[in-house]
Order: structure tokens, then sequence, then C-alpha cells
């Protein structure tokens, strides 16, 4: 008795939808303020590690500021000049 070779069986996987997943960032409010999101609106999503991350626009401006206010002007100069060889990131730094 000789066994024919078969398929394996395909098991069609329901479609992704980022917005049902609660480990998804998309659909869930600002991680600081708690405010509504909606990710059209300008801000970040993503992850810190393992940690979904949604920001606001308002938040998301917060920690540029934020950012810029605490480095040092020659680092922003140097992170700008290295960032333009790849393509630029930040358009121009304010005076």
């Amino acid at each position: 008795m000789t066994l024919e070779p078969t398929a394996p069986e395909v098991i069609k996987m329901p479609e992704y939808d980022p917005y049902k997943d609660p480990l998804h960032p998309a659909g869930n409010p600002c991680s600081i303020c708690d405010s509504p999101f909606d990710d059209e609106e300008w801000g970040t999503i993503g992850w810190v590690g393992i940690l979904p991350l949604s920001l606001c626009a308002t938040c998301n401006a917060g920690i540029f500021d934020m950012v810029y206010t605490l480095t040092d002007e020659d680092t922003l100069k140097e992170l700008l000049a290295s960032k333009t060889e790849d393509g630029p990131v930040i358009q121009q730094l304010p005076e």
C-alpha cells in the first residue's frame, strides 16, 4: 500500500485590524494627557521598546520642544548635519 503525499490544509487567517488589537497603539488615547487621539491627526503612534505609545499633536510638540530646549545648539547642528546625509529630517533650525 502506497501513501500519496497530500498538501497540508490551508487555514485562512482573519484580516488584522489594529483598532481591535488592545496592544496596538492605533485608536488608543494619548499616552500623556489621555485625550482622544486619531491617527490621522499629526502626532506619533508606535512603540517605546515593547510599550505602545500614542502622542497627540499637543504632547508630541511638547516633547519636541523639551528636547530642543534641553539640547545645546552645537549638538543640534551636528545632528542636523548627520541627518542631511541620509535625507532631511529637520528642515531648518529656528534662529
